[in-house]
């Protein structure tokens, strides 16, 4: 199981600087470490040879370090998952540590005319999370509003701290993996060190203080809700999720259901809020439980609509007139196909395997069941106007 370690490397020498998480790294060294740049701040002195800055990717992370060290740190190379290395730089002193499978979440340390310790918070036996499977956009819904005058942060720097403030309690305590990944992405948006849940809390409330603001009216057959575009990650079989852009307030009819469906076509919702359906009743029942979350799925009607479960139920994908392989299934996966709503003027042919071959199945209406010949067999389909 991961577990999280902060481990010291050198003296007690020099004067303390804050462990940061780790977004551009540099060294000046000779025969020891005489300085670390660390986002640009240079901590240690002037001496020996500046090297170049290593720029972390936004989805590449250190997961080796090899470091010598003694009263002072003596050298130190780092290696991450992209398989990219920087160093070794420094000399021979000190004794030799080596650390891999882990990621590291911060550094901080001591410094003074060279570097004398380095603090190192690291993620041991580390477990990376996993983009979750392709489909359409997904957006996270943090909060929703009822009827009434509701105020709204103008700012994109705000709206973005407020929305990683609101996810972070239930994301960070997931476990200790899913915790580094989630406070890289709020430092990485941010371009600030953020490394607990209090500093998050901290941050949004100064953007807050810095935003002008906006009111946004709700009627009666409207429901308002703050919205972000968002990667969706899967850890243990849970769903966390990473905003992709500033979050919208959003007016949403829904008088009915097919009126909160248009605005949101082709699209995946998941509601973090827990709370949609109570604002919005005619989302009862519509929902399904994905990983843990609430996801509302939108596909359009106007092609064949394939569907995880029986009786039109799971997740499900809308195609067009096409050829689709078994890497075009979308959300629905290949082999996973139990149902299939077909519109009037289309027809579908199911196939067994890939590349439109095997046995196959025509439909031309809707089928509640595939029945036992097709349940949970589809590799590959056509769609076709008749």
């Amino acid at each position: 199981m991961a577990y999280k370690e902060t481990r010291s490397f050198g003296g007690n020498g020099g004067g303390a600087f804050n462990p940061v998480v780790v977004n551009r790294f540099a060294v000046n060294s000779g025969d020891e470490l005489d300085a670390v740049i660390i986002n640009d701040n240079q901590y240690g002195g002037n001496g020996g040879m500046r090297h170049d800055t290593f720029y972390l990717q936004s989805d590449e992370y250190f997961n080796y370090m090899d470091i010598r060290s003694g009263d002072r740190v003596d050298k130190i190379c780092l290696r991450t998952n992209k398989g990219r290395a920087y160093g070794p730089y420094g000399g021979m002193g000190g004794g030799f540590q080596v650390f891999e499978n882990i990621r590291i979440f911060t550094i901080g340390g001591r410094s003074g005319a060279r570097v004398d310790r380095l603090d190192v918070t690291m993620i041991r036996d580390y477990q990376p999370s996993s983009i979750y499977q392709s489909g359409p956009s997904d957006f996270v819904v943090t909060k929703v509003f009822g009827v009434g005058t509701h105020k709204f942060y103008e700012a994109e720097r705000a709206r973005t701290a407020i929305t990683y403030r609101d996810l972070c309690s239930t994301t960070v305590a997931m476990n200790v993996s899913v915790e580094a990944e989630f406070f890289a992405k709020v430092s990485t948006s941010l371009n600030a060190s953020v490394t607990t849940q209090s500093e998050t809390e901290k941050v949004a409330e100064s953007e807050k203080q810095a935003s002008t603001t906006s009111t946004y009216t709700i009627n009666s057959g409207e429901v308002g809700l703050v919205i972000s575009p968002a990667d969706v990650f899967s850890s243990s079989g849970k769903a966390w999720f990473a905003p992709t852009g500033p979050a919208t307030f959003v007016t949403a009819k829904c008088g009915t259901y097919e009126q909160i469906k248009a605005q949101f076509l082709n699209k995946r919702v998941w509601d973090f809020s827990r709370s949609m359906d109570v604002q919005a009743p005619v989302l009862n029942g519509k929902s399904i439980n994905e990983l843990g979350a609430i996801c509302y799925q939108f596909p359009s009607d106007t092609g064949v609509i394939i569907y995880q479960n029986g009786d039109y139920q799971g997740r499900a994908t809308s195609f067009g007139p096409g050829r689709y392989n078994v890497d075009s299934l979308g959300w629905v996966g290949n082999d996973q196909a139990s149902s299939v709503r077909v519109p009037s003027g289309f027809k579908v042919t199911l196939f067994e395997h890939a590349d439109c071959s095997g046995r196959s199945k025509v439909l031309t209406s809707s089928a509640a069941n595939l029945g036992n010949d097709f349940n949970d067999i589809v590799s590959s389909l056509i769609v076709e106007k008749i």
